[in-house]
């Protein structure tokens, strides 16, 4: 059984990257990439002392579904 999920993930995923790259192809992502600036340091974007949290807001889960049905980022 989780083998067959596993299968159809698969399958999904090489159909929508097969749809992505009729987009915009590898190579024009690249350029993009490579003209992009630098990313910033990790560490600079805390200060130093104090509490530091990394957090992530998910309305809904793949495998348990919807969490929180009045989703709205910014007042969480």
């Amino acid at each position: 059984m989780m083998a067959d999920v596993l299968r159809e993930l698969t399958a999904r995923r090489a159909a929508d990257a097969a749809g992505r790259e009729k987009e915009a192809p590898f190579s024009a992502v690249m350029r993009r990439v490579e003209a992009a600036p630098p990313p910033r340091p990790f560490r600079r974007a805390f200060p130093r002392g104090g509490t530091n949290v990394i957090a992530e807001l998910k309305k809904a889960s793949p495998s348990e579904g919807l969490i929180r049905s009045d989703f709205r980022p910014a007042p969480l």
